[in-house]
């Protein structure tokens, strides 16, 4: 059987992040066994070795490889490898695993994004594939490069707009500061709004949304009446992200009092805290 570093280790990605190696022209593979573990890189797109190491509870046994220690210890039951990467919601799609002690994180980078297995409540695979080159696990794609082409991981998840409402993201990609944050993913999910209204809810505003709050008949927004509009997409659906996608294009009502000639560019108007 394959060693699971050697399986997963991305030798692009790391010498991407690590400059000195490329140019010492070292192999990034032993640089990463022999002293890159113990520094703290990364070696690979979907594995942020400060994120586990910062949520670990036998943080010593883990620190001398961390990497290795999650493939060969805690890929089911500790910390996740990455802020965007959520054992927890990916067994929730795919409980087999459980039985089979498979790696969650390998599973997904082997066949799950094909299969249209979500990582995280909120990124869609099935919908960021159709935006970035064929072939390319769409996670690993979205965290090197989506943000700075301003694609989207989510159809409730507005790269460009949420960019340009804060006033920086302390160095985190956008949508692990959106969700730390509980901040609005979209113009149309307005998480202040959500909260205030659902004062109960304590897990994020709009994962409550995707998974609990639409089927409850919660409205994500001022401007946006959940059980009116389910009842003109039908069942089966979320309706702010059936209204996100194609609702909106053909003239589908977000709420009862909304003229049918309501300014196309009305989304524009909508609160942003």
């Amino acid at each position: 059987m394959m060693d699971p570093v050697k399986q997963l280790f991305d030798a692009d990605f790391y010498l991407s992040l690590s400059p000195d190696v490329r140019h010492a022209g070292i192999d990034p593979l032993a640089h990463f066994l022999s002293s890159g573990a113990t520094e703290g890189r990364r070696p690979h797109p979907l594995f942020d070795t400060y994120h586990y190491l910062e949520f670990h509870p036998r943080y010593e046994d883990a620190w001398a490889n961390p990497f290795a220690y999650y493939l060969t210890h805690d890929a089911l039951g500790g910390p996740d490898p990455h802020p965007l990467f959520s054992t927890k919601h990916y067994l929730e799609q795919c409980p087999e695993l459980k039985a089979t002690r498979a790696n969650p994180l390998l599973h997904y980078l082997q066949s799950g994004a094909a299969a249209g297995l979500d990582p995280h409540p909120l990124f869609r695979s099935s919908y960021y594939a159709a935006q970035c080159p064929q072939g390319v696990n769409p996670l690993a794609h979205w965290v090197r490069y989506g943000v700075e082409q301003l694609l989207n991981p989510h159809p409730l998840f507005d790269t460009a707009w949420y960019l340009s409402q804060t006033n920086g993201t302390d160095g985190l990609n956008p949508l692990v500061h959106c969700y730390s944050t509980n901040s609005s993913p979209h113009p149309l999910f307005h998480s202040a709004f959500y909260r205030e209204r659902n004062p109960e809810v304590k897990m994020n505003a709009v994962e409550h949304y995707l998974t609990l709050g639409a089927t409850e008949g919660r409205d994500p927004h001022a401007f946006f009446n959940t059980r009116y509009y389910a009842r003109q997409c039908g069942a089966g659906v979320n309706p702010l992200v059936d209204y996100v996608l194609t609702g909106k294009a053909t003239g589908l009502r977000p709420q009862p009092d909304f003229p049918a000639n309501f300014p196309p560019n009305w989304i524009d108007l909508a609160p942003v805290a």
